[in-house]
């Protein structure tokens, strides 16, 4: 195995341990926190289910708009990553059911909005 792939193996085998320090900060008031904790929740490597289903949990109770595109983006990767046959469907069906929350993160971020785009 090549050294890298080998660090990068370690790391998210180390979230993966740590999960019970992870899922905690989910609900942290501070949304930088949660929306990177999505992040970091996304590159476990087992108790996939788990992950995943707590990742939905906090999407359900979630307001900040970078926050639920966060958890929207880990949850589908979790699902692309771990071969789940569903997940180009359920990808679309989070983000269609969420489009206003990825509007608003798309202008909240500096994209102008697609009818002021020419």
């Amino acid at each position: 195995m090549c050294p890298t792939n080998w660090t990068i193996q370690a790391a998210r085998d180390a979230i993966t341990d740590d999960l019970h320090l992870l899922f905690p900060l989910l609900p942290d008031p501070d949304p930088d926190v949660r929306s990177a904790t999505a992040f970091v929740l996304a590159a476990a490597t087992s108790e996939i289910q788990r992950v995943s289903s707590t990742l939905h949990r906090r999407l359900a109770v979630e307001d900040d708009p970078v926050v639920r595109v966060s958890l929207i983006l880990a949850i589908a990767q979790l699902a692309r990553e771990h071969q789940d046959e569903n997940a180009p469907s359920s990808s679309r069906r989070l983000l269609s059911a969420r489009a206003g929350t990825v509007s608003r993160w798309t202008f909240r971020a500096g994209a102008k909005p697609a009818a002021s785009r020419a």
